[in-house]
């Protein structure tokens, strides 16, 4: 009986152990060759692959909030640009400039064979500023990306 009281308790160590660690990790996805991690409180609520795509939605304090599509041919206008990019390679940031729509899109351009482009959209302006610190965006060629904070 001691032995199994033993073996419980290990048990339950062990799992207290994996549940406190898996509760303090951002989320990580690897698409191709990209990377996106995404801090609390937001997290990756959906990832589907889609023929040559990927859709991912993004959720903040539960709710979907944003998503992006990874591809290489996104259906976008890019207009203005903002440097929001780091390291190395050749990334660009590009945002809509539709200043009457609630909803903002976002687009991250770089010279990765595949995913090349993110298309990323907001539905409300108003989570942009909850999302630019907890969402990055790394391409295999060094160029790592964040939304701006407005």
């Amino acid at each position: 009986m001691t032995l199994l009281r033993s073996l419980i308790a290990i048990l339950i160590a062990s799992l207290s152990g994996c549940l406190v660690a898996s509760a303090d990790s951002d989320d990580v996805l690897d698409i191709g060759q990209l990377t996106v991690r995404v801090a609390d409180p937001v997290s990756i609520s959906d990832h589907q692959e889609v023929a040559d795509f990927d859709i991912v939605r993004i959720s903040l304090n539960g709710e979907v909030v944003a998503g992006f599509y990874a591809g290489n041919h996104p259906s976008f206008k890019a207009e203005a640009i903002q440097s929001q990019c780091e390291g190395g390679g050749s990334v660009q940031l590009f945002r809509s400039t539709d200043d009457s729509a609630d909803k903002v899109d976002f687009l991250i351009v770089s010279d990765n064979q595949w995913p090349s482009d993110v298309h990323f959209w907001v539905n409300s302006k108003s989570e942009i500023a909850n999302l630019s610190s907890s969402i990055e965006f790394e391409f295999e060629n060094g160029g790592i990306c964040r939304l701006p904070p407005n």
